[in-house]
């Protein structure tokens, strides 16, 4: 027992010096969007938003420098605004598979037709979710999703000129986000270690170290249940131990887009049918990129 709170407490320690800093870059990015970005404006007459806001949300996602803790502030500034749940979602799929940081430790760790997949896969993310919620809004599906309640101080706040609001408040208000925001990386924190020290990255190691038929299958669930251990350096290991390129793949994107941050921040934040969706999704997507990645 004392070895495990041992390990617990120095994989928690590892996380958190990691990611501390995303909740603050996050936070300023999120201030930043839902300050100056007409996200009310992006509303359509068919409600939720418009096919070319889940384009710009989608490639924004991917490019911004965020890990899959840092789109936490994001997600719940623009759902506590009211922001088209389409933009919203597409934004939250896409981000945590790319960012330039990313791209440039998978090119050297794997190579660049790793990371140019892996970017067009947060891409595709982000597509098949925003315009899947934005078709279920117009057909009036999906209108209730979400169970935080819209903010209209803060809506409110999105609308009115830097000139309006003095340094005291904006600095009140950075802190009050920086805080609701700041909870969801703790129990992110939290929950990571935890699972860091209940599997251990050998037990992946053995599971997938190998060529299998359902290796590529077997990648994506995996990788969807073991954040963490989804990292370049570890496919990298797996690789050498004779898995598949493509089961890496499906591993890779798995991962990354199911992060135990993520995923709690998100199943509190929104109902049911959008998290299973999500998940659905990620799955999907990790299978078809991993196959497209084997065979061609």
């Amino acid at each position: 027992m004392p070895e495990f709170f041992s390990r617990f407490a120095a994989a928690a320690w590892y996380l958190f010096k990691d990611l501390w800093y995303w909740a603050i870059i996050g936070t300023l990015l999120a201030t930043f969007v839902t300050r100056f970005v007409p996200l009310q404006r992006m509303q359509s007459k068919s409600q939720g938003g418009t096919i070319k806001s889940v384009g710009v949300a989608t490639v924004a996602g991917a490019a911004l420098p965020l890990c899959a803790c840092g789109v936490i502030p994001f997600l719940v500034s623009f759902l506590r605004i009211g922001a088209p749940l389409a933009v919203t979602m597409a934004f939250t799929a896409a981000s945590p598979l790319m960012d330039p940081a990313d791209f440039a430790v998978t090119t050297g760790m794997l190579g660049l037709r790793w990371a140019v997949t892996k970017t067009f896969a947060a891409l595709a993310m982000g597509t098949l979710v925003g315009l899947t919620v934005l078709y279920q809004n117009r057909r009036g599906v999906w209108l209730n999703q979400v169970k935080v309640r819209v903010d209209d101080g803060v809506a409110s706040e999105t609308a009115a000129t830097t000139e309006e609001l003095t340094l005291g408040d904006r600095s009140v208000k950075f802190l009050k986000d920086l805080w609701f925001s700041g909870k969801f990386l703790l129990l992110a924190i939290f929950l990571g270690a935890l699972l860091n020290t209940l599997i251990l990255a050998s037990v992946v190691t053995r599971v997938l170290g190998g060529h299998h038929w359902y290796g590529i299958p077997l990648g994506s669930l995996v990788g969807m249940t073991t954040y963490g251990i989804s990292d370049a350096p570890i496919i990298k290991v797996l690789l050498g131990l004779g898995m598949s390129k493509g089961a890496g793949m499906s591993f890779l994107v798995a991962g990354h887009a199911t992060s135990i941050g993520l995923l709690t921040t998100l199943h509190t934040l929104v109902r049911c049918p959008l998290f299973i969706f999500y998940l659905m999704s990620t799955l999907f997507v990790s299978l078809v990129f991993g196959i497209l990645f084997q065979v061609l």
